[in-house]
């Protein structure tokens, strides 16, 4: 597709196709610690995200988004107890449909 079918992709759909392609072709040629340092900023962001609207973590005061090797790893086991505490505080959950697996 060229430069003009995915601005007008774009443009009538509301996405950012064009965008994420020109970003796709950037980051082939980050190095290791390039790569490394993107990634860490996009998880520091979720981290911080997480300990500002999700009552789970909330609850958990000694993380830090700079240490994320100390966060818990949770398994199936701590969402089922923690229910609705692993949802964040900008969920309007009637507007989510529910599903159930392996029940």
């Amino acid at each position: 597709m060229t430069r003009t079918g995915l601005f007008l992709y774009d443009l009538f759909k509301g996405t950012s196709v064009g965008k994420t392609l020109k970003f796709l072709h950037k980051s082939q040629s980050w190095t290791l610690e390039d790569l490394t340092a993107f990634q860490n900023q996009k998880l520091k962001k979720l981290l911080d995200e997480s300990m500002g609207n999700v009552p789970f973590y909330q609850e958990r005061k000694t993380l830090n988004s700079e240490a994320f090797e100390q966060w818990p790893i949770v398994d199936r086991k701590m969402v089922m107890e923690a229910s609705n505490t692993m949802l964040s505080d900008q969920i309007n959950l009637k507007k989510c449909k529910s599903s159930q697996i392996g029940r």
